[in-house]
């Protein structure tokens, strides 16, 4: 059987996304296979370029995030957290791996078509849009992507993901996550929906975005997160909250692959880590779950998370069947 023609386009897409992840990583390098490469089919030259130009876009995407979070010198972000998820970022792009042991994927969206987005267990996806907006997916999450020429509109079913909108684009871009619209304003910004509890979490890192819920319509600026119910109208006035720029960094630090901890208990972190990985873990005894833990792990490491704690808060850890026993 012959592939068809989508088919062919997604394998070159594929191909091309490769090639330009290894070029920025090795610049200046001759490189011969990619000439024989570009030479048997006159597409792979505008794939490589197209393919080039989502890299440029998704790398940036970081580094801005982390300026639009900064206040200026008087910056709470401890200084060796500067320019870290700009370059780590950027590096987990061009090497073709996440830290969480996930492909980056490469998209292009079209407009005048619906797509749907999930990602499985220690997977996240990059996607770049037609419009030049772009997207990072988290572990566990689904979304409907649907642009026509009045909105562009997406639906996140589950999960959670970081949404950076290109500016002078007309059309309003719009995230709906139940009964909660999300609006961006020229923006990045980062959506929570978690079910286990009943919360929409909306975090803006640059510019400004609308949250209505259908009671209550309020704007939410860059260094603000707000929390709303996720499927009954909240009676309570909407307030947001105002977080430290070296909160903000370590809550979207996931998109690189990294876990960091400033006060988490054991049960909060444990939750994130058996989203995010295959292998499971357990807390045996309830009283650990309530500790609280600092510092940085790798979120696709739950082995070494686990061997970690066991050693400073003193417990046992086991392994049996690919789940990991703490407090056994």
């Amino acid at each position: 059987m012959q592939p068809t023609e989508n088919e062919q386009d997604s394998d070159l897409d594929s191909e091309a996304a490769a090639w330009a992840a290894r070029l920025d990583a090795r610049p200046g390098e001759a490189m011969p296979e990619l000439e024989a490469w570009l030479a048997r089919d006159p597409r792979r030259t505008g794939a490589l370029l197209r393919a080039q130009a989502i890299l440029a876009a998704l790398a940036g995407e970081a580094e801005d995030a982390e300026r639009a979070v900064q206040p200026g010198s008087d910056s709470m972000a401890p200084p060796a957290m500067h320019g870290i998820a700009g370059r780590r970022w950027r590096a987990a792009v061009v090497g073709g791996l996440t830290a969480i042991a996930a492909a980056v994927a490469l998209f292009l969206i079209w407009p005048g078509t619906m797509q749907v987005y999930e990602t499985e267990t220690g997977e996240i996806k990059q996607i770049a849009l037609a419009d030049g907006s772009a997207m990072a997916i988290d572990a566990r999450s689904r979304l409907e992507v649907a642009f026509d020429s009045n909105v562009r509109l997406i639906r996140l079913n589950n999960g959670r993901a970081i949404f950076r909108a290109t500016k002078g684009d007309r059309r309003p871009f719009v995230v709906k996550v139940g009964t909660v619209t999300i609006t961006d304003i020229g923006t990045e910004f980062q959506v929570l929906d978690d079910p286990l509890s009943d919360t929409i979490e909306v975090l803006v890192t640059e510019g400004v975005v609308e949250v209505d819920n259908g009671a209550q319509r309020m704007n939410i600026v860059a260094g603000q997160r707000l929390r709303v119910g996720r499927s009954t109208q909240q009676t309570a006035r909407l307030s947001p909250e105002v977080l430290a720029s070296r909160d903000i960094v370590r809550m979207i630090a996931w998109r690189e692959g990294r876990l960091e901890l400033d006060g988490e208990t054991l049960a909060e972190t444990v939750v994130h880590l058996n989203r995010t990985n295959r292998v499971q873990i357990r807390i045996a005894d309830p009283s650990l779950g309530k500790k609280a833990l600092f510092g940085t792990f790798l979120a696709s490491d739950p082995r070494g998370f686990a061997e970690a704690v066991a050693v400073s808060l003193d417990t046992r850890m086991s392994e049996k069947d690919g789940v990991i026993v703490l407090g056994s």
